[in-house]
């Protein structure tokens, strides 16, 4: 990946959504505007729909909060990693964006045990910057 990491799985996710198309002269924009909408009602429907049964991943969320997690929102960590698709899942191949996007080399990990990245960030959260250069998140040195 010669790229920043954040430019590569930005257009890796939006090659699956074929009803985008850029209305400004700044298409990253108008994606994020785009995804961010298309959230936002994947959350009314979840909450809509309740949490009385144990549902199968969301692979609507789960492919939104991947997108949105190239724009430096960390808050969606939680959906990406509650929706992982079951094993050999095309959509699976999305997580590896975490180790790319985050860090620390958590692929594996994320993918066997997602509470535990979780964990990881809640202990880290204060200390995890986005670095829009970089194209990714940074751990930064000084605890706060």
């Amino acid at each position: 990946m010669t790229e920043r990491p954040n430019v590569y799985w930005r257009d890796v996710v939006r090659q699956g959504f074929s009803r985008f198309h850029a209305t400004t002269a700044d298409p990253d924009a108008d994606f994020l505007l785009y995804i961010e909408d298309l959230y936002r009602a994947e959350k009314e429907r979840e909450a809509a729909r309740g949490t009385d049964t144990v549902a199968a991943p969301n692979l609507a969320l789960y492919t939104l909060a991947v997108a949105l997690l190239t724009y430096g929102r960390l808050d969606v960590i939680g959906d990406l990693l509650r929706n992982l698709p079951p094993e050999r899942h095309p959509a699976r191949s999305l997580a590896s964006s975490i180790s790319h996007l985050l860090p620390i080399d958590i692929h594996r990990q994320a993918l066997s045990n997602p509470t535990a990245i979780l964990q990881w960030i809640d202990d880290h959260r204060s200390r995890l910057l986005w670095s829009a250069q970089a194209g990714r998140f940074v751990l930064d040195d000084v605890p706060r």
